[in-house]
């Protein structure tokens, strides 16, 4: 039995389908100070598919909490899912976290299944939840929580932000770490946390509405290396994929960590996140210090492929600066990861066709190149797009269930016609095939239809054709497998 369970739920159909998952890394880092007084049990829905057989075994009477994290869309659905299971079979707190109930704590609360939120970072918030609760102490004393009353919902005061630098490492005692070492061109890769925040304005983001966007804080170099040494010793890894927004925000910090990759020893592999200004800054252009250090994937977010939709979103890079990106970057044996979105209000069918033929441009003459899944825009809460979106016919969800509806594939936006909505829906489920991404799935049959699929997916992309699009009933069939686990 349990005083505090902790519950990661199922975000989407593809990571499911996914080899290895990634250490829940925002329960464990939430967990940092409770599991050192309470008992805790974490529950991955996705690895546990009795997840309610382990939960009732876990809830008892001495049971505080049950402890959820979320983000916008699916993940919603399924955490509302086993919030309505513990409700149905124990009087035992419900606690939401996470990005999404942070901006919207009020709505979230509306929810008959939540019972407290917990608002921004949680290591220290969730320690004072859990012994208030253990105590029975006044919950108006916590900062950073939102709760119901009988007169109606209450926010406490704002929790000051945390300095990374004074946290421990994450309890990974609380999993089984071998579910965790994903593998990366077959080599074992564990993740690691060095930084949080952005201090851009991207428009569709919601960082700053988390109260992390300008606040960007990181640890030390000393501290990171510290941290790279201590999960390669403990679990025997390879690699490390740096989870930040951006790793490269402050260049002299990211120049060290990576000199003292190199410098040190380390004898691992990188897989970082940054934008295309910031990485070009880092060594005037030169990214040689990049490939030394061992940098296997650089994702990058390119978002569209037009200068306006550019603008628009206010991302501040010039479609000229991606292609120099790119001939730097085709240099080196540094693989490129170019993330897309379409979907944006007032997008053209030109403005599409513009990031159709610029991710062809980026993987043209680079096998190690790859690009993202092509999402659709998902309507963030709190963004500064949130008007354009209200103007362009959107009534903007009002509650949970209305949030959970934006998953990977949700593209009935209504500022979209038919015609635009059919060939972002293409370019969704053809980007899947446009590069080696298929190696990352377990399924065998994927893998076949990937390899014979490749050349009619180059030719959708480079046509922006949907004619005859049958292949989209796989996409459909397969989620629907997964949603009901045949397999």
């Amino acid at each position: 039995m349990a005083e505090v369970i902790l519950v990661y739920p199922n975000s989407s159909y593809i990571e499911t389908a996914m080899k290895n998952q990634y250490l829940p890394l925002s329960l464990l880092q939430a967990a940092v100070f409770v599991e050192k007084e309470f008992t805790v049990k974490l529950i991955d829905q996705r690895l546990t598919k009795r997840w309610d057989k382990d939960l009732t075994r876990q809830l008892k009477k001495d049971t505080l909490c049950v402890c959820f994290t979320a983000l916008t869309g699916e993940m919603i659905n399924n955490a509302l899912e086993i919030s309505r299971f513990v409700k149905r079979v124990s009087r035992v707190p419900v606690v939401w976290g996470g990005i999404h109930p942070s901006i919207l704590p009020e709505q979230t609360l509306r929810n008959k299944y939540v019972d407290i939120v917990v608002v921004g970072e949680g290591e220290a918030t969730l320690y004072d939840l859990v012994k208030a609760l253990k105590d029975k102490s006044p919950l108006p004393e916590v900062p950073g929580i939102a709760y119901k009353t009988d007169n109606g919902i209450k926010i406490n005061q704002a929790r000051p932000l945390v300095d990374l630098n004074s946290l421990p490492e994450p309890p990974y005692n609380l999993v089984d770490v071998e579910n965790y070492i994903t593998k990366f061109d077959g080599k074992n890769m564990f993740v690691l946390e060095t930084s949080r925040g952005c201090p851009y304005r991207c428009a569709f983001c919601c960082n700053a509405s988390f109260g992390l966007g300008s606040r960007w804080r990181a640890l030390s170099p000393d501290k990171a290396i510290e941290r790279m040494k201590s999960i390669k010793e403990r679990f025997n890894i390879d690699g490390i994929e740096i989870v930040d927004d951006n790793f490269f925000i402050d260049s002299e910090r990211a120049k060290a960590i990576l000199r003292r990759v190199v410098e040190e020893k380390l004898n691992i592999f990188l897989n970082i996140c940054g934008r295309i200004n910031d990485v070009l800054r880092l060594d005037m252009g030169n990214l040689s210090l990049l490939e030394e250090a061992g940098v296997r994937r650089l994702a990058i977010g390119i978002e569209s492929g037009s200068q306006r939709i550019l603008d628009l979103i206010r991302k501040d890079t010039r479609v000229e600066e991606i292609l120099d990106f790119k001939e730097r970057i085709d240099k080196t044996r540094i693989p490129p990861f170019y993330c897309f979105i379409g979907g944006f209000p007032t997008e053209t069918e030109e403005d599409l066709r513009r990031s159709a033929d610029l991710m062809l441009k980026l993987l043209k003459g680079n096998r190690r190149a790859k690009v993202s899944i092509f999402h659709c825009l998902r309507p963030l809460p709190g963004t500064e797009l949130t008007y354009a979106y209200i103007k362009g016919g959107l009534v903007m969800p009002s509650s949970l269930e209305d949030w959970g509806k934006y998953t990977l594939t949700y593209i009935d936006h209504p500022w979209l016609t038919n015609r635009l909505k059919r060939k972002i829906k293409m370019l969704n489920f053809v980007s899947l095939f446009l590069d080696n991404k298929y190696e990352e799935v377990s399924s065998l049959a994927v893998k076949l239809f990937a390899r014979l699929y490749r050349p009619v997916a180059y030719l959708r992309v480079k046509t922006l054709s949907t004619f005859i699009f049958l292949e989209y009933i796989f996409l459909r069939l397969y989620e629907r497998i997964r949603r009901f686990r045949v397999f």
